[in-house]
């Protein structure tokens, strides 16, 4: 599949063009999409009133693919004017809730070639929220929580979050 004809399919299920292919994901399950809104709602009354946090927004990470779609977004309002279907530049935070057994590593790759300088995971299973920073065209890890346990950082804004928060 070309990404042009990936972008005129019809938005009837979620799905990501990685390595060529039409890559559709199952439904996430109650405790994932719990977790994700949760940390949306976290994010927007953390972040600077000139930035936005979105679920399940589009990136085309490169002009020739692929797209991704994290869980959650950070972008810059002002990006956000007409009906394009995915972002073309890296937001400011992308988050992924992993589900049982998947791990960051591709995405870490994949973001980091695009750009991306800020990213978190939260593992529904164990309730573990791994935050890291792009450094050297690498990403390290620079905090990790779990429930009882806060992470609280300074960039790309000043957050504390328990991950307690997003289990329900």
């Amino acid at each position: 599949m070309s990404l042009g004809e990936y972008l005129t399919r019809p938005e009837t299920d979620r799905a990501e063009y990685v390595d060529g292919a039409l890559v559709v994901n199952p439904p996430a399950s109650l405790r994932h999409q719990y977790a994700a809104t949760r940390l949306g709602d976290i994010l927007n009354a953390a972040c600077p009133g000139e930035w936005i946090a979105l679920e399940a927004l589009g990136w085309l990470l490169a002009p020739g693919g692929p797209v991704r779609i994290p869980d959650v977004v950070v972008v810059e309002r002002e990006r956000l004017r007409g009906d394009d279907l995915l972002l073309d530049h890296p937001p400011i935070l992308a988050v992924e809730v992993l589900s049982p057994g998947e791990g960051p590593a591709r995405k870490l790759a994949d973001y980091s070639a695009a750009g991306l300088q800020h990213y978190w995971t939260f593992a529904v299973r164990s309730g573990e929220l791994t935050c890291y920073h792009a450094t050297g065209g690498r990403f390290e890890m620079t905090a990790t929580g779990s429930p009882g346990h806060a992470v609280d950082l300074t960039a790309p804004f000043e957050i504390r979050v328990d991950p307690t928060t997003l289990l329900p």
